[in-house]
Formats: structure tokens, C-alpha cells, sequence
């Protein structure tokens, strides 16, 4: 806290500003910045951009989503002295109003929250973290790193539209490029969820219908990138992204694979699989998600997301409710950036579940572009 410091920066936040990071000594070491009491403030401005890009001596991953990662961040986020914000504090606080129907509780507790912004882009930042609270909920809390919570459709339409998080490691340190251990050095230093975002009902304004608004995002290489491999990120968690709505687009990320893209980081054996969470990806009633290649003949080809295994049961995919024009096309599951299995020896689940009312294209469409591009490879699976 104090001059200078990220939490003066989000204060001073105004709509289209962009956070950027200049800590001496710059293209040294790297930076772990502790969340201060109760979290950062919550960011409700339009536009905004946290790069941890900026600081000296970062770069930005250059290699193919089939080759190791080679970024270099120098920025860490880092929630391991267990602070954090709650969630449905921070919202009904910032407007002054309850939220009956927030899709957040207050034991959900966030390193980063956003709040009716649209167009947020985090990027070119580490995040490390597992057990985090604040003072407005009891010890535990629900540790998730990046909180996106769109506004009751009967208060505004502003619904954390557009975010965007890029370029990013969760649960992973930079220095080691290894699985990162909180102090106690048992508990792994990654989130019960990396990062999530839900639906808010109605707060009841009288003759107003009841419905929801829901946010929209990319994870990863947003469509059209002028820079795809800049914006991969490496996952390890036991459970990444807890979504609701859409559309939502997840390309280009590896998943419980180190950065060397070969040594499987298995949140199923790690701390006898006490952090391990419900799948890599999880949808609620959504539309429009796209899991890898868009198949348009733009950077098709780093579009793919690399998929780690369980030793011990767990799911990749997760959906419930009906799930419309949903796409799975261009990734790996199971296999390491030279297409060799990673040899758990297990039938890994790829997908917990399909409704009947839901609409899947699992590979290509066969459009004639890029449609090699767009198969999966699957080993060691089980749809």
C-alpha cells in the first residue's frame, strides 16, 4: 500500500488507463507483491489493463503451443500470507446496494475482482496463492485469484463483458518455472479456482423480468491476435475456469503442464490430492464456448490448448446445464508437446456432461479451412 504502490494504482483508476510496473531493480529479480489486509480495491472502471509485461527484464512467450514455454515474467501476485477480498462484500460496498442475486457469496475471496468492467485484460503476470480470507469472512475462505461479477441486469448492463487474461502462470513460480509451495511447504500455492465468473439475477426491481446477466471472455489468445504466443497461459490448478454464460473462448493454454510442456503437473498426487477441484474447465448454462481453434485461418495453429492427466480419476471438462453451439477443435489431451502420452496409465475423463439439450461439435467442421487444424488428439481418455 502507499504511493505507488498496485493498490494506489487501482484508486486512481480511471476508464481506459492502463497499471504498468517499474519496481527496481528493473530486469532483475523477480517481484512477489503480497495482497495487502482485505485485498485490493475493487476495479469497476471500463477498459482497463494490468501488465506485468512492463516490468524490466519481462518477455513474452515466443514459442509454438507445441514447444516449451519460454516467457520470463518478473511480476507475482502473490496471496501466500492468506489475504484477500471478499467478493460480495466488495460489490455490495462499491454500489452502496445489496445484491441478492450475486453469483459470488462472501467466503469467495478474490486476489483480483472486477465488477461491471468491461473490457478488463490482465496479462504478463504470475499469481500464486491457496488459502485466502479477509477480515468480513472466517479463515478458508475460497481461494480464486481472478473474480469477474457482472451487475444486476435491473441495476445496468455493465457485465465484465470482454475480459481478457493472457500471458499469465497460475500456481507456478517463475523463478523455479516449478509447482510453487506455500510456506508451510505441503499446501501448493495455486487457487482453489484460477479464475471465475457467474451470472447476477435480478435484485427485484418491481415489474422488472427476471433474468441474468452474464459476462463474456477470452482466455488465451484472443481472436485475430496480432501476438497469439504472447498470450498463452500455463495452468496448474485442480480447477481453472468456473464459468457461467458466455461466450467464452479458451485457446492456446497449457493445463497441469509445466512450462516445458512436458512434465505433467498432477494435482491428483500433489499434497494427497487435497487441492484437487472439480476439472480444468467448468461451464454452468452457457452458449458460444470455444475450447481451442476457431478455425477461421488466423493463427489456427496456436490456438490449441495443451491438456494435462490425472493419475488418480478427474475430469478435464466439465459442463452442466444446456450448453449451445459449444466447440472443441485443435487440442491435445493427454499428451505432451511431442505427442507423447504422459503415461499415468489411467482413463482420464474428458467430459462430464452433454445434456441432451446441448449443441457440440467435437474436431472440425470440414469447411476446408484449416481443417487438420481443428482435429483433437486424444489419449488415455475416456469421452
Amino acid at each position: 500500500t502507499g504511493a505507488g504502490s498496485l493498490t494506489a494504482a487501482i484508486n486512481a483508476l480511471k476508464d481506459g488507463d492502463r497499471i504498468i510496473f517499474h519496481i527496481p531493480p528493473e530486469a532483475g529479480e523477480v517481484h512477489y507483491i503480497q495482497t495487502p489486509p482485505d485485498g485490493y480495491p475493487l476495479i469497476t472502471n471500463n477498459n482497463i489493463t494490468i501488465d506485468g509485461g512492463t516490468q524490466g527484464g519481462a518477455t513474452p512467450n515466443t514459442a509454438s503451443i507445441h514447444a516449451a514455454n519460454n516467457a520470463v515474467l518478473k511480476i507475482v501476485l502473490c496471496s501466500t500470507n492468506g489475504n484477500a477480498a471478499s467478493m460480495y462484500s466488495s460489490v455490495t460496498n462499491a454500489a452502496g446496494i445489496d445484491y441478492p442475486n450475486l453469483g459470488f457469496g462472501d467466503g469467495e475471496q478474490a486476489l483480483l475482482g472486477f465488477f461491471k468492467a468491461t473490457n478488463a485484460w490482465v496479462k504478463g503476470l504470475a499469481f500464486l496463492s491457496a488459502y485466502q480470507t479477509s477480515s468480513s469472512y472466517s479463515a478458508g475462505g475460497d481461494s480464486k485469484t481472478i473474480c469477474f461479477a457482472p451487475d444486476a441486469p435491473d441495476v445496468s448492463s455493465n457485465a465484465c463483458q470482454g475480459f481478457h487474461v493472457s500471458g499469465c502462470w497460475f500456481g507456478v513460480d517463475p523463478v523455479t518455472r516449478q509447482v510453487a509451495y506455500m510456506p508451510d511447504g505441503v499446501n501448493l500455492a495455486t487457487p482453489t479456482i484460477c479464475i471465475a465468473t457467474y451470472t447476477t439475477g435480478t435484485n427485484g426491481t418491481p415489474g422488472f423480468p427476471n433474468i441474468e446477466n452474464s459476462s463474456s471472455g477470452t482466455i488465451g489468445v484472443a481472436a485475430g491476435s496480432a501476438n497469439p504466443r504472447a498470450e498463452f497461459n500455463v495452468f496448474f490448478t485442480g480447477y481453472g475456469f468456473d464459468s457461467q454464460g458466455g461466450p467464452f473462448r479458451i485457446s492456446g493454454n497449457f493445463w497441469n503442464v509445466l512450462p516445458d510442456g512436458v512434465t505433467l503437473a498432477d494435482i491428483s498426487v500433489l499434497n494427497s490430492a487435497q487441492q484437487q477441484g472439480d476439472a480444468f474447465v467448468e461451464f454452468g448454462s452457457g452458449h458460444d464456448i470455444l475450447i481451442g481453434t476457431d478455425g477461421d485461418g488466423v493463427n489456427d495453429a496456436d490456438e490449441g490448448n495443451l491438456f494435462g492427466a490425472y493419475a488418480n480419476g478427474g475430469e478435464v471438462l466439465y459442463y452442466y446445464g444446456s450448453q449451445a453451439n459449444s466447440v472443441i477443435a485443435g487440442n491435445t489431451f493427454g499428451v505432451d508437446i511431442h505427442g507423447n502420452s504422459f503415461g499415468v496409465g489411467q482413463l482420464t475423463k474428458l467430459v462430464h456432461h452433454f445434456s441432451t439439450s446441448s449443441s457440440v461439435r467435437f474436431g472440425s467442421d470440414f469447411n476446408g479451412v484449416s481443417d487438420a487444424l481443428e482435429a483433437n488428439t486424444v489419449v488415455d481418455s475416456l469421452l
